[in-house]
């Protein structure tokens, strides 16, 4: 997992795909998403995925949510094509599963 810093924003915005991680060390929740996505990097086939830790990089965090224009919330897991968002998942629904539909195109359940 790429730790999503300064220096690393513009070159992983133009990726031609991005899963990104907002993600809190202090939160029950964003641990629990991490694991989920650590799973997916495990498994591998899901392209490059960064971290971005929303309490030591707050203020990159906020410039993230600009740039993309998706308006904050940790944890949230984001797939981004060339810098444009094609979808989120936030807080419980972030789940390798979820996410491995999500990229195959299958429909979320209902």
């Amino acid at each position: 997992m790429i730790a999503l810093r300064a220096d690393t924003l513009e070159p992983l915005l133009a990726s031609p795909r991005l899963l990104l991680l907002k993600h809190s060390p202090i939160c029950g929740v964003s641990r629990w998403a991490l694991e989920e996505v650590e799973q997916l990097e495990r498994d591998g086939d899901v392209g490059p995925i960064a971290m971005l830790d929303v309490v030591t990089e707050r203020e990159l965090s906020r410039e993230v949510a600009e740039r993309i224009d998706l308006r904050h919330q940790s944890p949230q897991l984001i797939y981004l094509e060339e810098g444009a968002v094609r979808w989120h998942l936030t807080h419980g629904a972030i789940t390798a599963d979820a996410v491995r539909r999500r990229l195959s195109g299958t429909p979320d359940r209902v």
